[in-house]
C-alpha cells in the first residue's frame, strides 16, 4: 500500500471514531465515494459546530455527480451525523420518517 493511500486510511479511521460512525465512511460506501465533490476537502464544513450554518457544505452538495448516492448511504446509516448528500441529521430524520 503506498503511504498516501494508508495516510488517508488512517484519517479515515480517525473521522470515523469521533464521528461515531461503525466502519469509516470511504471503505463501506463504495465507489462513488471517489467522485464525490467534497472529496480532499476536509470534514469541517460538513460538521458545522457551534450554530455555524451548513450553507457552504450544502452548496458543494448541490453541484456533486454523486449527491443521490451520498444521501441514500447517509438514510442508510442514521449514525451518521453532519451534511450528507446535502442534508443535515435532521433533514434526514425527517426523511426517514415519511417513508
Amino acid at each position: 500500500m503506498d503511504e498516501a493511500r494508508l495516510i488517508e486510511g488512517h484519517a479515515a479511521v480517525a473521522f470515523a471514531r469521533r464521528h461515531r460512525c461503525p466502519s469509516p465512511p470511504a471503505l463501506v460506501a463504495g465507489d462513488w465515494v471517489q467522485r464525490a465533490a467534497c472529496r480532499g476537502s476536509g470534514f469541517g464544513p460538513y460538521f458545522p459546530q457551534g450554530g455555524a450554518s451548513a450553507g457552504p457544505a450544502k452548496a458543494v452538495c448541490a453541484g456533486c455527480p454523486v449527491r443521490t448516492e451520498c444521501l441514500a448511504f447517509a438514510l442508510e446509516h442514521p449514525q451518521l451525523q453532519g451534511v450528507w448528500g446535502g442534508t443535515s441529521d435532521a433533514e434526514r430524520r425527517e426523511l426517514r420518517g415519511r417513508a
